[in-house]
């Protein structure tokens, strides 16, 4: 039973993490695409400006190529937000308590749809888990820059800064605003001003619409 009980774990980490890695034989990651050309058109309008500086990187690399590194790195930043989340509660990261958790992660279908679909969800996570990271260790300057960085790549994160609020971290708002307000101000040093205007300009049409999609991620899905 002792046996069982050591092997068990293992043996469901490898199988699931055996099931999420099928993505990367996927045929095509339609987000992805979606960045990639936003990004050579200057032009992501779902999306924070910021993300076509973010992704433009990747113009330079065929298609093919792009998304397929894009999606290795998602499931590197996954793994480094496991590991963030289990220093946070003192879980060594083979332990079996945290190859059980991760399995459960892996089968997990926002993950599983996140990656599928090649969506910048996974770089998201790890920022935030930076946040509470930083946030634990009383390191609160940073904590804010992480969260800032975040909702600079996709709104919804901004919901965490009620948390901190509550708490009275004021030092990690205002280094939200700073690190957000910073990152705002650089992109306009890439991307056209009227772009960037018309997407704040019509940032509220992206609350207005009644989310159908039951798998929507976005802060209009809350």
């Amino acid at each position: 039973m002792d046996i069982l009980k050591r092997i068990f774990p293992k043996i469901l980490f490898i199988i699931t993490l055996l099931i999420m890695l099928k993505v990367l034989f996927l045929s095509g990651y339609p987000d992805f695409n979606a960045y990639y050309h936003g990004s050579m058109e200057n032009n992501i309008l779902n999306y924070p400006p910021f993300v076509t500086i973010l992704f433009s990187v990747f113009s330079f690399l065929p298609l093919t190529i792009a998304s397929k590194a894009w999606t290795v790195l998602s499931i590197i930043f996954l793994f480094i937000s496991l590991y963030l989340c289990f220093k946070l509660f003192n879980i060594r990261f083979f332990s079996s308590t945290a190859l059980v958790l991760s399995s459960l992660v892996f089968i997990y279908f926002p993950v599983k749809f996140t990656l599928g679909m090649g969506q910048l969800n996974l770089l998201v996570l790890i920022f935030v888990a930076f946040a509470f990271y930083f946030y634990i260790k009383g390191r609160d300057s940073y904590s804010g820059v992480c969260l800032g960085i975040s909702i600079m790549l996709k709104l919804f994160p901004v919901l965490l800064l009620l948390y901190f609020l509550l708490l009275r971290k004021y030092k990690i708002f205002l280094y939200t605003i700073v690190a957000f307000a910073s990152l705002g101000s650089i992109s306009y040093l890439f991307i056209k001003p009227e772009i960037i205007n018309y997407y704040w300009q019509h940032l509220p049409a992206l609350f207005g619409s009644t989310p159908v999609d039951y798998y929507n991620q976005a802060l209009s899905g809350f």
